[in-house]
């Protein structure tokens, strides 16, 4: 989509800039001849180019209070950070979302932080973002040797055996959960009203509901009619009220969308039988296993992992808190570094829950998850007779 002059907004996103495709791609040659000319790169990662066709979305959390989604153009990427141009000043050290998109056309949430904004001409200004936690650059950029892209485009996606119900009032929405549990093997039964789900739920052994926004209410009644299976609140809000009221009313977590597949595949591992992908049906497999130069860094983390879980342990025994919390901000940011996005969401969970002061039952609820998500990661560990 060509974004003109006149054009403001795209997706609900504010675009700053007000540059026509063509004048932006000149200004970004511009830049990268005088780049190349000055010789000067201070980076710590090399940054490929990057520039999705549409752009892309940002939500910036403004030092005022204030939070805006922009439209962005990107100029480059790597495995830390980013640079884009826009068409105001950001201050640095500013909370944002970058919405990236995968060479699969895949939308992926990647938190970080404003770290430059240089001013280059007129209203445009290049402002740069590091990554909260590193990213799998060969997902975004076309850099990988033929045989690591074919190996990431035709594996499937793991198979669990359950029916879910999911509740979603919008229909392209309800659509794509359809899909995803199909392709992963979960038989999917629709709902568009509360009256509709509560029916259902009462005539139908559920092992997973979905609920999405605009009916955090249905999960309570979901509860009050004694199904104890995983509920899932299905939002686009990163954080807030949203979270807390559905955590209230009885969700086992929280799932913010966008996510990819693979993602959502992973989520299925916590709840649902199956997902077997190699002889040990119960092993969790890093991301960036197929990395040969990362396996001895993901060995060495997963030796950490073992520690912290035995920490963790003997620290539950003892009702001690606030070390407990410590290892679990931890473990939330290193393991989706080394590839295992389902850790840190957990634990990002657990972290949430009893910052909280969430009901008892709950909280050790998703502390059990956690500790058997870690578990299943170690296996491979000791497998391989990692010392």
């Amino acid at each position: 989509m060509s974004k003109g002059e006149s054009q403001e907004t795209f997706h609900g996103a504010v675009d700053t800039l007000r540059m026509s495709d063509r004048a932006q791609a000149e200004l970004i040659q511009r830049m990268h001849r005088a780049e190349r000319a000055s010789r000067v790169d201070n980076r710590n990662a090399p940054r490929l180019e990057y520039a999705p066709a549409d752009g892309l979305i940002i939500t910036v959390q403004h030092p005022g209070g204030s939070t805006i989604r922009y439209l962005i153009r990107p100029r480059n990427l790597s495995r830390g950070g980013m640079s884009f141009l826009h068409g105001q000043f950001i201050y640095p050290g500013t909370a944002c979302t970058i919405n990236l998109r995968t060479n699969q056309d895949h939308p992926v949430r990647v938190e970080g932080r404003i770290t430059r904004c240089n001013h280059v001409q007129g209203r445009v200004h290049e402002i740069g973002v590091q990554f909260d936690s590193a990213i799998a650059i060969c997902d975004y950029v076309d850099i990988c040797p033929p045989d690591a892209r074919e190996t990431r485009e035709e594996a499937p996606l793991p198979r669990f055996t359950g029916k879910a119900l999911h509740v979603q009032t919008h229909a392209c929405d309800r659509e794509l959960m359809r899909f995803l549990l199909e392709s992963t093997g979960v038989e999917p039964v629709s709902a568009t009203t509360d009256a509709e789900a509560v029916e259902a739920a009462a005539h139908t052994r559920f092992d997973i509901i979905f609920i999405a926004d605009g009916h955090t209410d249905l999960i309570a009644r979901i509860r009050q009619s004694a199904f104890t299976g995983p509920v899932l609140f299905v939002t686009s809000h990163d954080s807030g009220d949203p979270h807390r009221q559905a955590l209230a009313s009885g969700a086992t977590r929280v799932l913010v969308k966008p996510f990819t597949p693979r993602q959502f595949a992973a989520l299925l591992a916590e709840h649902l039988p199956g997902g077997a992908q190699g002889a040990d049906p119960q092993a969790i497999v890093s991301d960036h296993w197929s990395n040969v130069r990362m396996r001895p860094l993901i060995l060495s983390f997963l030796g950490s992992l073992e520690e912290q879980l035995a920490k963790i342990e003997q620290l539950s025994k003892e009702s001690n808190l606030a070390p407990l919390r410590e290892i679990y901000l931890a473990i939330k940011g290193n393991a989706g570094s080394f590839g295992y996005e389902q850790i840190s969401e957990k634990a990002r969970q657990v972290c949430d829950l009893s910052a909280d002061n969430a009901p008892p039952q709950q909280w050790q609820l998703a502390l059990e998850e956690l500790r058997g998500l870690c578990d299943r990661a170690c296996i491979i560990r000791r497998g391989i007779g990692a010392g």
